[in-house]
């Protein structure tokens, strides 16, 4: 899957966590509303809408779609809550950079 069908799944997967009519749809017919998406699904393909429970990891490797047999598998990953997104003072220091002293590439402009 190229990174613009990427996105565009991206935003299937949003949807789907705000809108349960469309999320209905999406488990029910998922070709008909990922090609309506613009996302391009080869005819001969099926493609099965699976919800990601508490316990499960989405798709085997950590991906949302896999391969099963002559299916692919989209699994619909749990909506993020508030608290997945808080970032402690030291990871968002690590994320910045932080300090460095241990090389002086940085150091050169």
């Amino acid at each position: 899957m190229d990174t613009q069908a990427n996105v565009k799944l991206g935003g299937v997967i949003a949807r789907s966590w705000s809108d349960e009519a469309y999320k209905a749809k999406l488990m029910g017919s998922p070709i008909e509303t990922l090609k309506e998406a613009g996302i391009n699904v080869p005819d001969g393909n099926n493609v099965r809408v699976v919800e990601q429970s508490a316990g499960s990891a989405s798709g085997g490797n950590g991906s949302v779609v896999s391969k099963e047999g002559d299916d692919f598998v989209l699994t619909l990953p749990m909506q993020p809550t508030d608290s997945d997104w808080k970032v402690e003072d030291e990871q968002l220091e690590a994320a910045a950079g932080g300090i460095c002293c241990c090389c002086s590439s940085c150091w050169t402009f």
